[in-house]
């Protein structure tokens, strides 16, 4: 583990948007509070200590940002770099390739942003199921919903002003994104992986680069990547990625103006505050960043008696860790195996 100075750290990969820089090393930006100029790979998507926490003892680690950078970036890198000259991916490229895109996808502000809704929403009602288990007659179960809704502040409150609370969210968020791209990776390793081409500059990417599909459209939200969805993700101005979980029909084949719309959108869709371009590349007229950033749909959350036939909620156990390196993150982090 490492101890090093504070810094800024890239939500994005920096050799990744250089696949989009054109031969000056410049990217079109365009940025929900309405900024529209000039940016470099260096420069876009940094945020200070996004991946640094705190260990046990008040020591400062960058392990994360370490492994980003030299297990996950540096291999794609040299991937990509294959594929963006019209290379299709080679079976030992499927790990990789599989890695990459899942700490993609959540590495990024929007997927944090996510965790956060989620934090905020979960902690404290179980502040009131913990205090529940001591006080009978918090009757949480037959309680209104009205008055469980009014003691909800209250349970904020107290979880706010517990010590060392900013730092346990960081490293809870970390242990979550980590717990999940080690899961997520093994999963996309067994997909089928296919590079498609424009045969014009056509591509955006975004400070959330890749792109899934929700095929229930029923307003809620299934995940990081929706059941049966493929991933999308863009690699330069005229060559789209694809993870799929189904076999290909036959050959890659020019992306169509429908795929290539469809991307687009939902990459301007998901972004946290910024997309980008080739500045050769005309921006699709269509894409407008909403004043709004992502955000998932109000969380709604009941309280229920455990049945006699089923296994109460808690403890669980998480799933085994794949990865050893993950797993000796996890460790820095403070990670237990399972959830009382």
């Amino acid at each position: 583990m490492t101890q090093g100075e504070t810094k800024k750290q890239h939500v994005v990969a920096e050799f990744y948007l250089r696949g989009f820089a054109d031969d000056k090393g410049k990217l079109a930006t365009r940025m929900r509070n309405g900024f529209a100029g000039p940016a470099t790979p260096h420069r876009a998507t940094r945020r200070h200590e996004y991946y640094t926490f705190f260990t046990d003892d008040g020591t400062r680690d960058q392990a994360i940002e370490d492994w980003f950078s030299t297990g996950i970036e540096a291999p794609a890198s040299r991937v990509l770099d294959r594929l963006r000259t019209g290379e299709q991916p080679e079976p030992d490229d499927t790990p990789i390739l599989a890695r990459f895109v899942t700490t993609s996808l959540l590495r990024t502000a929007t997927v944090r942003a996510y965790l956060e809704q989620i934090d905020d929403h979960v902690g404290p009602m179980l502040v009131l199921s913990f205090v529940a288990k001591t006080h009978p007659e918090l009757d949480l179960v037959n309680m209104p919903p009205n008055q469980v809704e009014h003691l909800l502040p209250i349970a904020r409150r107290a979880l706010a002003d517990l010590p060392a609370r900013s730092q346990d969210k960081v490293r809870s968020r970390l242990r979550t994104i980590l717990r999940k791209s080690d899961e997520m990776a093994e999963r996309l390793t067994s997909w089928n992986w296919r590079c498609e081409h424009a045969t014009d500059l056509a591509f955006i990417t975004a400070d959330a680069p890749v792109a899934t599909l929700d095929p229930l459209l029923d307003g809620g939200w299934h995940g990081v990547i929706p059941p049966g969805s493929p991933v999308f993700m863009p690699i330069s101005p005229t060559h789209l990625l694809v993870g799929d979980p189904n076999p290909p029909l036959g050959t890659p084949r020019p992306a169509s103006p429908a795929l290539i719309d469809m991307v687009n959108i939902t990459l301007a869709r998901g972004a946290y505050e910024a997309i980008f371009a080739n500045p050769q590349m005309n921006w699709p007229p269509e894409l407008r960043l909403s004043p709004r950033k992502p955000a998932l749909p109000t969380p709604r959350t009941t309280i229920t008696a455990s049945q006699p036939d089923q296994s109460p909620t808690f403890p669980t156990e998480f799933d085994p860790v794949i990865d050893p390196v993950v797993q000796q993150l996890l460790n820095a982090l403070g990670a237990n195996d399972s959830v009382q």
